[in-house]
């Protein structure tokens, strides 16, 4: 079976997605796990969307719950997580009516900003500390004080 073009444009980004996840959480110098803990969600699925595949193979597709939870455990505007975050995404989310509007668009600003996109991530990336090991344990003692309030309030309401 043929992969179309819009798939392959998507997993190109996906894969941007997966470098600037993997770089951003490197930086913070935190493991997958410990990303998952603070985020909330589980080591597996950090460990594909840094793979930029999901549990079928195909290009990982995360929600923008899952961006935003990311960002916010990597105290990042979640634009940094995305890719191309300056310009408008090629044929992937439009329809047949809307790709006409967004080629003029795009043909109005050809030229204009080429290479803005990596200059604004480099530029924020480059003030990008790491965290602290007490600040990770921390925010990893958050997290599991919430989960142990949440199954106790689970329990009662049984009970």
């Amino acid at each position: 079976m043929a992969v179309s073009v819009e798939r392959l444009l998507w997993a190109s980004y996906g894969f941007t997605f997966a470098q600037n996840l993997k770089r951003i959480r490197r930086i913070r110098g935190i493991t997958q796990q410990v990303l998952a803990e603070i985020s909330g969600l589980s080591r597996t699925q950090v460990c594909n969307l840094e793979r930029n595949e999901n549990n079928s193979g195909t290009s990982a597709d995360p929600a923008l719950s899952t961006v935003y939870k990311l960002a916010l455990a990597l105290e990042v505007p979640p634009s940094l997580l995305l890719p191309e975050s300056g310009e408008n995404v090629s044929s992937i989310c439009t329809t047949t009516g809307t790709r006409a509007a967004l080629m003029r668009i795009q043909a109005g600003k050809a030229g204009d900003g080429e290479g803005e996109n990596e200059s604004h991530l480099a530029a924020h990336l480059e003030g990008l500390e790491p965290f602290s090991r007490e600040y990770t344990d921390h925010k990893r003692g958050e997290v599991k004080a919430k989960k142990t309030k949440g199954v106790r309030r689970a329990i009662n309401k049984t009970a």
